[in-house]
């Protein structure tokens, strides 16, 4: 009787190394370490302001190059038909997305790290921090989190140029779009009657909880790392994400769990949450074949966007606190997904997604103009 033959197992990443020989130069990651010396050997004694701006700044340009190194990399793969060799590849949809997060922005995580620590640096030996009060201390655990957040972010990133290639009647991905998303999700959250719950999740004065503040970063960042895995299996045609992203907006309040202190207050992070998921949703996801979505969940696959289910349950968890509050949220997200709506029917020569936020801003702000 012939053996089974077990084939050996292979440890070796070749989309790692292959990214790594396409888009790595030590030139430019010593050009990178250079910059920083030059800059840091102009810091006078006992100027620690001048290394925290170094610090800061680095932070802020490796995120801008990250972004666009992360673009970069997905348009030539796409423009060398590589990305259309990776749908044959035995490689799982995680090991393709952590090595175009680690590898394909390198450069800019190397300026990351020089300017965390840096920073860190800079806060532990200022003086600052001589009468270790409250404040200070969670300005330094808020620093030791920063990873987690860049990680999150590069996850987001890549998430969001994975869609590429979708036509001029859907979400591309483009910095443009990605401007004016934040935009709108800015102008929903200021303009619903949330301020005391604002002020309860972003105050600086409130003394951090260790626990409750790790938990909630590490929340975000294995939301962040399951959504990109998601959204690479369905550029691959392995799995859809509709699912996975409607689960991931429907757990999101959980990022603010600690705030939970009554009913009501639970219920307002509720409507931010989903209003905000909605609006991301009704921007991203195919709005085209929502019949054939809800025939599909007949027999169990759901294709539907994500607001279908978000949408109506945040206006659900709205008209009991507030009529005005439920008013505002419908009318928001309704004229959006109006917009949005018409103008994907529009046979335009322009990127319709676009035009329908750019549309709605301009409504909102000929609306100022009329009733400040």
């Amino acid at each position: 009787m012939i053996e089974n033959i077990k084939l050996p197992k292979i440890y070796v990443n070749a989309e790692f190394q292959r990214l790594w020989w396409t888009n790595v130069s030590g030139g430019l990651l010593m050009g990178v370490l250079l910059i920083y010396a030059l800059f840091i050997s102009a810091k006078e004694s006992n100027d620690w302001g001048y290394l925290k701006a170094i610090g800061w700044g680095g932070m802020f340009i490796s995120g801008v190059v990250t972004y666009f190194l992360i673009e970069r990399s997905l348009k030539q793969d796409v423009e060398s038909n590589a990305f259309d060799q990776l749908r044959m590849s035995s490689l799982s949809p995680w090991q393709m997305v952590y090595s175009r997060i680690l590898v394909a922005p390198l450069l800019a995580w190397v300026g990351f790290l020089v300017g965390w620590v840096l920073l860190i640096a800079a806060f532990v030996l200022s003086t600052t921090l001589v009468d270790n009060n409250s404040w200070n201390n969670n300005v330094l655990l808020t620093l030791l989190a920063f990873p987690l957040l860049a990680w999150a972010f590069a996850c987001m990133v890549l998430t969001n140029a994975l869609q590429f290639g979708r036509g001029l009647r859907q979400w591309s991905g483009s910095a443009i779009q990605f401007i004016l998303m934040l935009l709108i999700n800015m102008i929903f959250l200021n303009y619903l009657n949330f301020d005391p719950l604002k002020n309860l999740l972003w105050s600086s004065d409130e003394t951090y909880n260790i626990l409750q503040f790790w938990f909630r970063n590490v929340l975000l960042a294995i939301f962040a790392s399951v959504a990109v895995n998601s959204a690479m299996a369905q550029r691959l045609h392995l799995k859809s994400a509709h699912g996975v992203f409607l689960v991931l907006s429907l757990l999101s309040p959980l990022l603010f769990s600690w705030n939970f202190t009554n009913v009501d207050t639970m219920a307002k992070t509720l409507v931010l949450c989903y209003g905000c998921a909605t609006i991301v949703s009704i921007l991203t996801q195919n709005n085209f074949h929502l019949a054939q979505g809800f025939a599909e969940l007949k027999q169990g696959r759901f294709r539907l966007p994500a607001w279908v289910v978000l949408f109506p349950l945040g206006l659900l968890v709205a008209l009991p606190l507030d009529v005005n509050m439920a008013k505002l949220y419908l009318l928001q997200i309704g004229g959006l997904l109006a917009l949005v709506w018409i103008f994907a029917r529009l046979k335009l020569r322009y990127q319709a997604i676009t035009m329908a936020m750019m549309v709605y801003l301009f409504g909102f702000c000929f609306l100022l103009l009329i009733y400040p």
